[in-house]
């Protein structure tokens, strides 16, 4: 067995390896069910289909789709505050010689309009581990929301791993598109 096979399933998960590289791409939708009101939070279905962009052979990815939905709830606390509860499921691919559990996951955060044009949020987040013999990803993720206009938005996240079944930093940067 080599120990420089770096893919999918090649190498016991117990070693550690350091790579990088640009991740899979996520698709999102969302569906908003409820409008904020005085009592009742914002609710949204949400669903994603992760895209096998990643580089499997070096580790990055799988090189399989997963699949996921979940629940978003948002509420105003005052002018420019919002509390954050999120939560759902995803079904993820097995790549060659791999068995991965499915993954639930719910993260809860903070989020501030520093302006009427960029909104800061900080999330705790926790999601199931892919296998059981590592712990659940656990992080602090902080991200940054800049609205161009009514329907498209940029965004940009930064991720700091506070468990061993996470990175130990994550980058990342999208176009969000409303209609």
């Amino acid at each position: 067995m080599s120990g420089s096979n770096k893919g999918p399933g090649s190498s016991p998960l117990s070693s550690s390896t350091t790579d990088s590289g640009l991740g899979d791409m996520i698709l999102r939708g969302r569906y908003y069910l409820i409008e904020e009101s005085t009592i009742l939070p914002l609710v949204a279905i949400t669903g994603r289909i992760k895209l096998p962009t990643a580089d499997a052979d070096r580790g990055l990815g799988t090189g399989e789709f997963d699949e996921g939905a979940g629940v978003e709830l948002t509420k105003s606390l005052g002018e420019r505050w919002l509390a954050y509860l999120d939560g759902g499921y995803n079904i993820i691919g097995d790549a060659p010689g791999t068995n991965f559990n499915n993954q639930w996951w719910y993260d809860i955060g903070v989020g501030y309009d520093v302006t009427d044009h960029l909104h800061m949020s900080l999330f705790y987040e926790e999601y199931r581990a892919l296998v059981n013999t590592v712990s659940n990803a656990r992080d602090l993720l902080a991200l940054s929301n800049y609205i161009v206009n009514d329907s498209v938005h940029l965004t940009g996240s930064l991720l700091v791993g506070l468990s061993n079944g996470a990175p130990n930093y994550g980058m990342g940067f999208g176009v969000r598109f409303r209609f």
